[in-house]
């Protein structure tokens, strides 16, 4: 109930871009199951008549479909949520500091073991020869909520000789492919840190600092291409009160 009630306010909120009933897509696509080619326009068009969270509701404790081929894909929230949990877990046994990642995602509270705010690096999404590479953009500093990261340059296939990233458009159906690269999201929590930043990729740089620039509760850092050759960086208000 919790996830799911989430995940439709991220989706109204960004207008669809956040969806996570775009399990049948990413299965066509080869996200599931290793292998396949290109899905046709058919395929996709097909599969697009039951994607859509709208076209489901939650009633008590059950998810009530219209179509009973909807399914739910939520790992594009549900690292944000368990590492929430884990935090949740520990205060209730009194462990007020402490730092969970899953995944790149990371919930976190008071201080490390130095006693010093906890200090988060930003990689930019830089690749050499095929493989990522660790060199840092920027530093945050954090003592309570969440902060996510999603980007393309580490996740994708190979299909049919082609680069095909893992952001998915429910809209439309294919992998979402603009100039935004990474998408950085702080937040109260991991969960809505992590859905935020998948939101972000799928809407790309212009429609994300639109979207964060009206957000005083949520601070955004996007790093993108102005080029072939050029990285650009970008972050709201909310964001750069965590830049050390």
């Amino acid at each position: 109930r919790y996830i799911y009630n989430a995940s439709l306010n991220v989706c109204e909120e960004t207008c669809g871009a956040f969806d996570p009933t775009v399990s049948p897509l990413m299965k066509m696509w080869g996200f599931v199951d290793k292998g396949g080619g290109t899905p046709s326009a058919q395929q996709i068009d097909s599969l697009l008549s039951f994607v859509g969270i709208g076209k489901t509701e939650l009633k008590e404790e059950y998810i009530i479909k219209e179509d009973n081929r909807t399914a739910f894909d939520f790992s594009a929230i549900a690292k944000g949520f368990a590492c929430d949990e884990i935090g949740r877990m520990l205060k209730r046994n009194d462990v007020q500091n402490y730092l969970v990642e899953i995944g790149g995602e990371i919930a976190l509270s008071g201080v490390n073991n130095m006693g010093r705010v906890w200090r988060i690096s930003v990689d930019k999404p830089i690749e050499s020869s095929g493989m990522p590479m660790h060199e840092n953009a920027l530093i945050v500093e954090m003592n309570s909520g969440g902060i996510a990261t999603s980007g393309n340059y580490r996740n994708f296939n190979i299909v049919d000789g082609r680069k095909v990233v893992h952001t998915m458009n429910p809209k439309t159906g294919y992998p979402e492919e603009n100039n935004l690269l990474s998408a950085t999201i702080i937040a109260d929590n991991c969960m809505l840190a992590d859905a935020y930043a998948t939101a972000c990729m799928v809407m790309g740089a212009k429609q994300s600092k639109e979207f964060l620039e009206k957000r005083s509760d949520i601070g955004g850092f996007l790093i993108y291409s102005s080029d072939a050759d050029t990285l650009s960086m970008w972050s709201n208000n909310k964001f750069n009160e965590y830049v050390k």
